[in-house]
């Protein structure tokens, strides 16, 4: 959670589709999050294998047949070293899991000379696009003052301060009171010269 501008600034948000909007309840705190993907979305993992041929550690990348979301983890099967799981709902091809369970991705017969030793994920590629993001801004207090999609957190925080006392906000810069009461005299003076 990022947090912008003082207490008494006006917090001018920009969102990633050009909308502009000002926050008085500030500091203000921002937060963008991903937008779940539902629930036995499809999907491929794609990870590095690590095995052992006599002795000597090799690696390899790889990507597993398509799966279900959602994604809990990938790991070398216990006691049966020659396999590779991933906890998912099931194939992408076959009807969604009620649960998630560790499945066999990777494997083959039983060699004694070759074994996995680790499995690391590099990263879940997705079939549909990316869903985007949640932008959430929060008030001093806490309270939820704005929420909305965009397609990324590209956001930008301007902090507009308050004016000092004895000067007039005219929006992007402070007037003094004083200046501007003399000027109100003098074009009234003039006003009233030439009638």
């Amino acid at each position: 959670m990022a947090q912008f501008c003082n207490q008494g600034d006006t917090a001018r948000v920009t969102f990633p589709d050009g909308s502009i909007q000002d926050f008085t309840d500030t500091p203000i705190n921002i937060i963008c999050e991903d937008i779940p993907r539902p629930d036995c979305e499809p999907f491929s993992i794609t990870y590095d294998a690590y095995y052992s041929d006599f002795g000597v550690i090799t690696v390899y990348r790889t990507t597993s047949a398509g799966r279900r979301l959602p994604y809990e983890g990938i790991r070398v099967q216990p006691g049966y070293p020659w396999i590779i799981e991933a906890k998912t709902r099931g194939l992408a091809f076959s009807f969604c899991e009620d649960e998630t369970k560790w499945q066999s991705i990777a494997g083959r017969p039983q060699r004694t000379d070759r074994i996995f030793v680790d499995a690391i994920l590099v990263s879940l590629n997705y079939t549909n696009p990316d869903p985007g993001k949640i932008i959430k801004v929060f008030g001093s207090a806490g309270d939820e003052l704005f929420s909305a999609e965009f397609p990324n957190c590209n956001y930008s925080v301007e902090c507009l301060e308050e004016c000092p006392p004895n000067t007039l906000d005219c929006g992007d810069c402070c007037l003094q009171c004083d200046s501007v009461l003399s000027a109100i005299k003098n074009i009234r003076s003039l006003v009233i010269s030439r009638l």
